[in-house]
């Protein structure tokens, strides 16, 4: 029986690693080796819930014996593993007590009790304690249903003013009647039926909800993500990802970065991953990190050596001024952004400043979606803490 059945207090059992020849991918054993964290233990001794019995780091490599070979190919596995660990101290750390603490067997009767809290029975002269499923302990009343929100699906692509028809804006508008802790289940934040459709929510609806919703990012509907200079030019790396839209900043924008951080919060979490192909820079500065001019070649490959040769140009005062290049710097949307107010035009005198100027704008254009959308996860997982973790680390857990 599924261990998350209400009611029953099933430990999950250790999973062998797999066979190191047989392909497969980072995300596999994440999921093979994922913690079951709101399993309890039926002692009545307080402590936190019990976790799988998964081999250690220091125990697999201690049976490698030295082995370089074995090493090397086991290095996927090891990968996984400190990234999967990682993630249990993260949702760890974000646990109430409500979800520690065990909870006594309720004693059963044709009405539910007025609370969550459960009452003692005693049996064979002992307390029985009951792990409750996490949804109980979560709710005030374990007996209320999960919140249910009813989705229209746009006709012909008409996802309105600023994506806010789409099944992302509509569930960003009713995010203000999620409390905190409807936002900490283990698996189904919300419940989802789609207007026209017969479909009864166990989990199908609502894995769909977040399909549609990653999907209406990627496609336009929203104006959250823009693809990357190099995918406009067809060009370098990163031609098939996304950033975060630097001009994305009216206050309706502000409250759909937010929206999208509870999403990646929620598969921090949850385990549940989504298919979003966001560009590394953006992980990095999701993770904490700042970025480098690396960072910007890495999405945009003509933008540095273009203020190279603007830096490094042997042409005279006159041949600068008959050029006559404007002081702006466009942006990774495509938008030419003035540098400053005291210069129009590029000259022989102010070129290492727009240089600096320019270079200090494209590492910083993203700053205010990226504090959007850290705010947003910060409803859901400590944000704090992802400081622990690389760009790719946190790609891994999310995507």
């Amino acid at each position: 029986m599924d261990n998350r059945g209400r009611g029953h207090a099933l430990c999950p059992q250790a999973r062998p690693l797999p066979d190191c020849k047989r392909p497969f991918r980072c995300f596999l054993f994440r999921r093979a080796f994922r913690c079951r964290f709101f399993a309890a233990s039926n002692k009545i001794s307080g402590a936190s819930n019990s976790k799988p019995n998964r081999p250690s780091l220091a125990k697999i490599l201690l049976s490698l014996d030295g082995n370089l070979a074995k090493q090397q190919a086991l290095s996927h596995i090891l990968t996984a593993l400190q990234i999967m660990y990682a993630r249990d101290a993260v949702v760890g750390a974000l646990m109430p007590a409500a979800m520690v603490a065990p909870v006594e067997c309720p004693s059963f009767s044709s009405a539910a009790p007025s609370d969550a809290s459960a009452m003692a029975s005693p049996m064979n002269g002992e307390e029985c304690m009951l792990a409750v499923d996490v949804e109980d302990r979560l709710s005030p009343n374990p007996w209320q249903e999960k919140t249910e929100v009813k989705r229209s699906r746009s006709k012909g692509g008409l996802a309105g003013p600023d994506g806010t028809k789409s099944v992302f804006g509509q569930m960003c508008a009713k995010m203000s009647s999620f409390g905190p802790d409807s936002l900490l289940l283990p698996h189904c934040v919300w419940k989802v039926k789609f207007v026209g459709e017969s479909v009864d929510d166990c989990g199908g609806g609502y894995s769909e909800s977040i399909a549609e919703i990653c999907e209406e990012l990627q496609n336009g509907l929203t104006p959250l993500l823009i693809v990357t200079p190099n995918w406009r030019d067809e060009s370098g790396a990163s031609r098939d990802c996304y950033l975060l839209s630097p001009a994305a900043r009216a206050p309706v924008h502000s409250s759909m970065f937010r929206f999208l951080g509870v999403l990646l919060g929620i598969a921090i979490r949850t385990g549940s991953p989504l298919s979003l192909n966001l560009a590394e820079p953006v992980w990095k500065q999701l993770a904490g990190m700042s970025l480098t001019i690396a960072d910007l070649s890495e999405v945009d490959k003509d933008f540095i050596p273009g203020l190279m040769y603007i830096r490094d140009n042997e042409a005279t005062s006159e041949e600068f001024e008959a050029m006559s290049l404007p002081f702006t710097v466009p942006s990774a949307s495509g938008q030419d952004i003035q540098l400053s107010s005291k210069h129009t035009h590029i000259t022989l005198d102010n070129r290492a400043e727009y240089v600096r100027l320019a270079i200090n704008y494209r590492l910083h254009e993203f700053d205010e979606q990226v504090a959007a959308v850290r705010e947003g996860m910060a409803r859901v997982v400590p944000v704090p803490l992802l400081s622990l973790f690389t760009g790719y680390e946190l790609e891994t857990m999310v995507c």
